[in-house]
């Protein structure tokens, strides 16, 4: 009896050890939206890149206080999308507690579709971009 006692103890102890806890939480911070207007444009044309809710860092993992609004210059790349992809204009967003914007003039780009990104590099603390993209199409002449 003593040997069925323990071997249900084992038949159910087992399986629920792996449902113990195992740390922290993963981070989970909403990232930052990246938006361009219009997102079909005429050569030529202007296109408003604007970035908001930027943060300086991600804190829902415990940590003290909250995290702030990221401050500073934030470039934003442009990179043409199709069979190679290549860095064709970068303008700068100033941001302001966590929002900037800038507009992009079309002139010069060729018809296409372009993808935007921002990098967080050059400020003094990592900003949570959380992957920040949008896309403009510069219709064909």
């Amino acid at each position: 009896m003593k040997a069925l006692v323990t071997m249900l103890v084992l038949a159910v102890a087992v399986p629920l050890a792996g449902c113990a806890a195992t740390g922290g939480a993963a981070a989970s911070c909403v990232g930052p939206e990246l938006s361009v207007a219009p997102e079909a444009v005429a050569p030529g044309e202007a296109v408003s890149i604007a970035l908001s809710r930027a943060l300086d860092g991600c804190h829902d993992t415990g940590q003290p206080g909250a995290a702030a609004w990221a401050q500073g210059t934030v470039p934003a790349v442009v990179t043409r999308t199709g069979t190679v992809f290549r860095d064709v204009a970068t303008v700068d967003l100033t941001l302001v507690h966590g929002d900037g914007e800038a507009v992009l003039d079309t002139s010069g780009l060729k018809p296409g579709t372009y993808l935007v990104t921002v990098d967080g590099a050059g400020l003094p603390v990592e900003a949570n971009y959380g992957g920040a993209e949008a896309t403009f199409t510069v219709a064909g002449s």
